[in-house]
């Protein structure tokens, strides 16, 4: 009887030993996203040390024993998440770590390009894209106000400019659960087309030529027939435009007296140099003829000024041109 006395106070003794060597649990997680859209998957990775089983709690009156769970909350609110960990034994458990976890309805923004070039955009704090001519791009977001930077430009074969950079920048407010924002080049640009029938080589071109607004493209145009991009321009009044054949003679062209702009959001003028000398047909953004072709003037003798080469960029969000 002492015997068994013995052994049975031998197994307690060993069992107490075995717990107390236990080592303590800490338990810890990350979240996939803790700003999460209403019935929107969340993944809860467990990252705990010496723990053995757990118990979440979500905030919302729901729980799992899963090691990592995922959850989706089907209001918006602030939910607290509470995991505990459990040593194997189950003696000892961790139950100090929370995380807070908001659910909102996401606005859902979209940005179209009706332009002649890709937009480069970025939303502060939701990444940036680039939207293809024609194309379009939606943005979920969760906040009221956004802040939009995006730009525009030609460009040569080798990736550098050619012309005008257009840019938009500026905070959006943001008051329905949708909107469409159109990224127009206002009427205070075009974007120039040439087309070169002449038999010389064409290049560089200037537009509004002799003022502060001047832009020049530093190209070099075949004769080959082919329609030339040669990007975007000020739509200024009286705007002189050039097409240098060498250092004295150019086909050259006045606004108001050879051509005239759509003066619509991104507005193109075609300009076709042939037998006739230079011609022009005005399009819209959609391509529509907005006036007749008109016969220009031929080559015509003159000393070109001296000229620098300008990359420019302007600023022209608003909501004219956020339509």
């Amino acid at each position: 009887m002492k015997k068994l006395k013995l052994l049975h106070l031998l197994l307690v003794g060993l069992w107490f030993s075995f717990a107390g060597c236990e080592e303590d649990p800490y338990v810890s997680f990350t979240v996939s996203s803790s700003l999460v859209a209403v019935n929107e998957t969340v993944t809860f990775t467990n990252s705990s040390v010496n723990a053995d089983h757990f118990e979440w709690y979500f905030g919302d009156g729901t729980t799992s024993t899963v090691v990592s769970p995922t959850h989706s909350y089907s209001k918006e609110g602030a939910y607290i998440v509470t995991l505990v960990g459990y040593s194997k034994s189950g003696n000892k458990k961790d139950d100090a770590y929370q995380f807070y976890l908001y659910v909102l309805n996401p606005r859902q923004v979209t940005f179209t390009n009706p332009t002649y070039t890709p937009i480069d955009i970025t939303i502060e704090g939701y990444g940036s894209r680039t939207i293809p001519v024609g194309g379009s791009t939606t943005y979920q977001v969760y906040s009221s106000t956004i802040t939009l930077n995006a730009s525009t430009t030609e460009k040569f074969t080798n990736g550098n400019p050619l012309g005008l950079t257009v840019t938009w920048t500026g905070d959006i407010e943001l008051t329905s659960s949708s909107h469409t924002f159109n990224l127009n080049v206002g009427p205070e640009f075009y974007y120039l087309h040439t087309t070169n029938y002449s038999g010389y080589t064409l290049g560089p071109v200037h537009s509004n030529w002799g003022t502060t607004y001047k832009v020049t493209v530093n190209c070099q145009l075949p004769s080959d027939g082919v329609k030339y991009n040669l990007g975007y321009h000020y739509a200024r009044y009286g705007n002189e435009m050039r097409w240098y054949v060498n250092t004295t003679e150019y086909f050259y062209a006045y606004h108001g007296t050879h051509f005239s702009y759509p003066n619509v959001n991104n507005q193109s003028i075609s300009m076709t140099c042939g037998g006739k000398g230079l011609e022009n047909t005005n399009y819209d953004s959609a391509g529509e003829i907005e006036g007749q072709q008109q016969s220009l003037f031929d080559l015509s003798p003159s000393q070109p000024l001296i000229f620098k080469k300008e990359k420019s960029s302007i600023d022209i969000l608003s909501d004219k041109y956020l339509q």
